[in-house]
């Protein structure tokens, strides 16, 4: 005999879930400043597209992205979550950057905090530990600036990306 409850047809997604989905659903039209070194050794300019939507229910928020950036075109989907047993998001990176680039017991490494969004993981690149810092900012109804920083794990971090985002869609 199961001892689990069926989910009431009235729960509903925790609310920072809920305001984190609100804040990002819909399409995005990008533009990528990479620095020199990281994730584009020359550094230059790029552009793509974001979709960002919720997934059954609202429990999770899936983000595709496709970006063509100075050196090679990237694609990716992460999904982000709710995890009652720790009370925090989650969040999980697969896109088309080697064999590691979408190992699912990446989300262990990961954390998320949705004051702005941030966004903390460790990788692995090129034989070496990596942990990559991503911070979401400036948020209105159809824009939004987002940093990334990278650097080997314990060490300092540097910036490699800032992108800027505009809502082109809506959901």
């Amino acid at each position: 005999m199961s001892t689990e409850q069926p989910m009431s047809s009235s729960a509903q997604p925790d609310p920072e879930m809920q305001s984190l989905a609100k804040a990002l659903s819909g399409k995005w039209s990008t533009t990528y400043e990479f620095d020199p070194g990281g994730i584009s050794p020359p550094g230059g300019t790029g552009t793509g597209e974001e979709d960002w939507r919720a997934g059954p229910g609202g429990y999770v928020l899936i983000e595709e992205e496709h970006v063509r950036g100075p050196n090679k075109e990237m694609f990716l989907v992460a999904f982000h979550w709710w995890d009652n047993n720790t009370h925090t998001l989650r969040g999980m990176l697969c896109n088309n950057s080697g064999p590691a680039a979408c190992d699912f017991d990446s989300y262990s490494n990961s954390s998320l905090k949705w004051d702005e969004l941030t966004v903390d993981l460790e990788f692995p690149q090129n034989g070496k530990k990596m942990t990559w810092h991503e911070v979401w900012f400036g948020f209105s109804s159809n824009s939004f600036t987002q940093t990334g920083d990278m650097g080997q794990v314990g060490g300092p971090l540097k910036r490699v990306i800032t992108i800027h985002g505009t809502k082109i869609a809506n959901p």
